[in-house]
């Protein structure tokens, strides 16, 4: 590797490769986020007023067991992002 950043990220490839290849940690995963996690959503940094229409949702924050049982269906995609505010 050329500098400790990229040796870093190499072996975050190669641990994240072996945890997705591991059932169980990915059941006990999945249960942890679903009875711990929660949905939550804020404004971004100077989008208040053109987001307006979205204002009920500025300050949204629940639990994920929560949300209705149609948000846990078979044929419902879900993500977590993150995101990065570009410096």
């Amino acid at each position: 590797m050329s500098d400790a950043t990229a040796a870093l990220e190499g072996a975050r490839a190669i641990l994240v490769e072996r945890f997705a290849e591991d059932a169980t940690l990915i059941g006990t995963l999945r249960e942890e986020v679903w009875s711990r996690g929660r949905l939550c959503s804020r404004v971004r940094a100077r989008r208040a007023k053109p987001g307006a229409k979205f204002a009920d949702y500025f300050g949204f924050s629940e639990p994920l067991a929560r949300l209705p049982s149609a948000t846990r269906s078979a044929s419902t995609n879900f993500s977590v992002d993150r995101y990065r505010n570009a410096a």
